[in-house]
């Protein structure tokens, strides 16, 4: 990504602290606002951001602790999150909207808040590994991850975190070169600290506390595209076709053989599929 196509950076005064963004783009288009998978950074999509640049304005942040934004005192809510989101919006002149939302993994879960606390700015939606209800088996595993990271195990974590969030085809392509499987399994390590954990937990709090809102999203009309693998061991497509029953206006697709991480297994079809959505 070349500097010059970042038209604009900085930071905000969150309700616990500061958070940084960059926006990329002459805001002739309404933007589309990424929500980073759990330890994902602004500078982390740069390899994918060149092509959806010039298909349309693009917002990214970081979390509190994570990437350029500093560390809060206290772990972030999803409610903060959300507002720490709205803003960004209001000092780049945005909070009229329009704005997209494209929610990747953990980020699903602050775009839907961002979508419930502030529905008038966006226009449209879409998820990838979201959820809208408690799911006990993903709380024991999200619980397993936290207890490896408290004692240091991060190797053991990465593994973990390799075996379920790809799927059984991409994992067997990687496993045939150990160099690029090392490679990976070390990128992922290195990702995994304290704010990993603090997030963690911030997540499981709003899924016990999610179904309180369930009446309220009943009531937004903004489309919504869940887009889902297959072979999804983390929020099985069963836990995200769950949403559709919640949300009025919302689709769904599957992309068979996929797990988890579509950005990273299937990029050209994801990103395709998602800025054909929230264009037209």
């Amino acid at each position: 990504m070349e500097a010059a196509n970042v038209e604009s950076s900085g930071s905000v005064r969150g309700a616990g602290g500061e958070i940084h963004y960059e926006y990329l783009g002459r805001r002739e288009r309404p933007p589309v606002v990424f929500f980073n998978a759990l330890n994902q950074t602004v500078r982390s999509w740069h390899q994918y951001i060149g092509p959806i640049a010039e298909q349309a304005d693009v917002l990214l942040w970081d979390y509190p602790g994570v990437g350029a934004s500093p560390a809060w005192a206290r772990t972030p809510t999803f409610e903060q999150l959300a507002d720490g989101l709205h803003e960004i919006t209001r000092a780049l002149g945005l909070h009229g909207g329009p704005v997209r939302l494209l929610g990747i993994c953990f980020g699903a879960g602050p775009a839907l808040e961002f979508l419930r606390r502030y529905r008038e700015q966006v226009d449209k939606v879409v998820l990838s590994g979201a959820m809208l209800t408690w799911e006990e088996a993903y709380a024991s595993q999200r619980m397993i991850d936290r207890r490896l990271l408290a004692e240091g195990r991060v190797g053991e974590a990465a593994e973990l975190f390799f075996a379920h969030f790809f799927s059984s085809g991409f994992q067997q392509a990687v496993g045939a070169d150990p160099e690029h499987r090392a490679a990976l399994l070390r990128k992922i390590a290195a990702s995994a600290n304290e704010m990993t954990d603090r997030l963690i937990g911030a997540q499981l709090d709003h899924l016990k506390e999610v179904e309180r809102h369930h009446e309220e999203l009943a009531e937004l009309d903004v489309p919504v595209k869940l887009i889902a693998g297959e072979q999804d061991l983390v929020t099985p497509p069963y836990v995200q076709r769950k949403i559709l029953g919640l949300l009025p206006n919302a689709s769904y697709v599957e992309y068979p053989g996929a797990g988890h991480l579509l950005y990273v297994e299937e990029g050209l079809r994801f990103f395709t599929d998602a800025l054909e959505f929230l264009s037209s």
